[in-house]
């Protein structure tokens, strides 16, 4: 079976009204492919053509767009925020969760991440299954460990996987961790990191020299 992000199975740019065939065969694939997203669209809400009887591009469900050349177009959220050393660094005390903060963005095209007021945060704006990555450096050498976790609103319980390390050998050295979560719409996730000296008591303020946050959205679930 074709591939529901790919094209149509059947070429229907070539400039002619299709035929009836080709039109059904063509919604068929849609509908069984991509509803219930799609609702109960007619093979005329689908399939759009102008004056000369050329079909053309439309968006026909939110974020799904049916292409001129027969192709099915998915605008899937996604993200990717980061610090770096124009930031400055973020302290960390000894022994306290701490939320990392990432005020600049690569990309982010469904308004995920806002680095004025939230910038910890990376809120999901549909419901369903997700990807995250994360990640820092350290910008001090020292050897206690420490830990990266997920946490969900704000609020334990924190989600996994995260991961723990034994301390950086030297500046710069750091870690990363992944996480694959089932989130509903508004829900958003922070990267925290956690560093803890012993003995207890004993703690530093250590800085975070850089880091990134990814997230992309992989399914409805």
């Amino acid at each position: 079976m074709p591939d529901p992000l790919g094209a149509f199975p059947v070429d229907i740019n070539n400039g002619d009204t299709p035929d009836a065939d080709v039109v059904m065969n063509n919604f068929e694939w849609i509908r069984q492919y991509l509803n219930p997203r799609l609702g109960n669209l007619t093979p005329n809400q689908l399939l759009i053509a102008d004056a000369s009887g050329r079909l053309v591009g439309r968006t026909i469900h939110g974020d799904i767009t049916i292409a001129e050349d027969g192709e099915v177009h998915v605008d899937t959220p996604a993200c990717s925020v980061f610090r770096d050393p124009s930031d400055g660094t973020q302290p960390v005390a000894d022994n306290v969760e701490v939320a990392v903060q990432f005020p600049q963005e690569e990309f982010d095209n469904a308004a995920m991440h806002n680095p004025a007021t939230t910038p910890s945060r990376i809120t999901v704006p549909r419901t369903g299954i997700y990807l995250f990555e994360g990640g820092i450096e350290w910008g001090s050498n020292f050897d206690w460990p420490w830990a990266l976790k997920w946490l969900k609103n704000g609020t334990g319980p924190y989600l996994y996987p995260s991961e723990q390390r034994k301390g950086a050998d030297v500046p710069g050295q750091g870690g990363r961790t992944q996480g694959i979560f089932k989130l509903t719409a508004g829900d958003y996730i922070q990267l925290l990191v956690h560093q803890w000296r012993q003995p207890a008591g004993s703690g530093l303020t250590l800085p975070i020299f850089d880091g990134r946050l990814s997230c992309v959205f992989m399914g409805s679930g």
